[in-house]
């Protein structure tokens, strides 16, 4: 019988500390809603310890109130709890943010490289190729991308600023005579 009520007693213990995360992520979200981060990153910093919904949240404050380096951190944190390709996309969007495209572009690759089919995510990785003069990496992305969805104009207009660039030869081979 003891073994029964520890059993049950361990089921609502969990129940309740959960229900307890879900209510300070409520309570932060309000909080940050109405433009009250601080108090929002004050209330997520109480749990103990850190969960990576509550590690998550606070990185994404940090982020979009521009403090890239504490956003950095707390999506690292986050990621030793738990893979999460939606969260590796936030700290590249940071690093991007704090100026290292280098590590984004590593992020953004190893996303990728684990099957990916996310077609803004190698959208953004084509442009950050371009960005970064590494347009022999973002020609193959883009080609793939037009095979992927050959409706999107923006695929044919990176491709043809691309072409362009490298000069009259291949801008007229690339088809995309609509930049001129």
């Amino acid at each position: 019988m003891n073994k029964n009520h520890f059993t049950l007693f361990i089921i609502l213990l969990l129940i309740f500390k959960t229900e307890a995360q879900t209510s300070v992520l409520s309570v932060a979200d309000s909080l940050y809603q109405s433009g009250d981060y601080k108090s929002a990153l004050k209330k997520l910093g109480e749990v103990k310890p850190p969960t990576f919904q509550t590690l998550i949240k606070q990185g994404e404050i940090y982020q979009k109130t521009s403090n890239y380096s504490k956003a950095i951190e707390l999506y690292n944190k986050a990621l030793t709890q738990k893979e999460s390709l939606k969260v590796k996309r936030a700290l590249g969007k940071a690093y991007l943010a704090q100026g290292n495209a280098n590590q984004t572009i590593k992020i953004y690759e190893e996303i990728l490289s684990k099957g990916s089919a996310n077609l803004i995510l190698k959208y953004d990785l084509a442009k950050l190729y371009t960005k970064e003069y590494r347009k022999k990496d973002a020609i193959p992305l883009l080609e793939s991308l037009i095979q992927a969805d050959s409706l999107n104009p923006g695929y044919y207009y990176e491709l043809g600023k691309i072409y362009k660039n490298k000069g009259a030869s291949e801008f007229m081979k690339s088809g995309n005579y609509f930049l001129d």
